[in-house]
């Protein structure tokens, strides 16, 4: 038996199939400007593969090495040349501020699931870093490709500016030019406040 979260209700089922729904209604305290349903991504485990012969590396990331960004909310990016599987962390590199500190790590797989993204929040005038580390066979927190690969270890270190914060995740991801991109070939990218008429 399937549950609804309180405020939604679901229509009756169409005459010929029980799992189509027609119709979701959402009650809102507030003014709801967009809605996006979108399904759940479907967390692959690795399987033994000749099809990517090397261990995966980084390409890109965000923030770049060395580079200096703004505090606040921080989105961030590392792009792999291979699909991953939806496993993994970041190590701290200590004596550098650990930008995403604690045990587990929300991560955001992309579609080609060769992108993975997580939120952290950065003060002004600091000093960050982490590590992506091959780990041992025993070590369920590193990444792993598709393929079961552990990737090759990788370290980025960068600065945060005293300019003003990055107060809202829509600000936060148009700092990184690649997904500021990538997201405007899907939809306009509007980070204005939304008023109510």
């Amino acid at each position: 038996m399937a549950l609804l979260a309180p405020g939604l209700t679901r229509a009756a089922p169409a005459p010929d199939s029980a799992s189509t729904v027609s119709e979701l209604t959402v009650t809102a305290s507030k003014t709801v400007d967009e809605l996006t349903v979108t399904a759940p991504k479907k967390c692959l485990k690795p399987t033994l593969s000749d099809h990517w012969a090397h261990s995966p590396r980084v390409v890109s990331t965000f923030p770049a090495k060395d580079a200096v960004v703004r505090p606040g909310i921080l989105v961030i990016r590392v792009t792999f040349d291979q699909p991953m599987a939806c496993a993994g962390m970041f190590k701290d590199d200590p004596p550098l501020s650990d930008p995403c500190p604690g045990f587990k790590h929300d991560l955001l797989l992309s579609l080609d699931r060769m992108t993975v993204r997580t939120a952290c929040v950065v003060e002004p005038g600091r000093h960050y870093g982490a590590l992506i580390r091959r780990g041992d066979d025993d070590d369920s927190s590193t990444f792993l490709s598709l393929a079961g690969a552990r990737p090759s270890e990788y370290e980025f270190r960068f600065k945060t500016s005293d300019a003003a914060p990055v107060t809202t995740v829509c600000e936060a991801l148009t700092e990184d030019e690649q997904t500021a991109r990538e997201l405007s070939q899907r939809r306009k990218l509007d980070c204005a406040p939304r008023h109510a008429p």
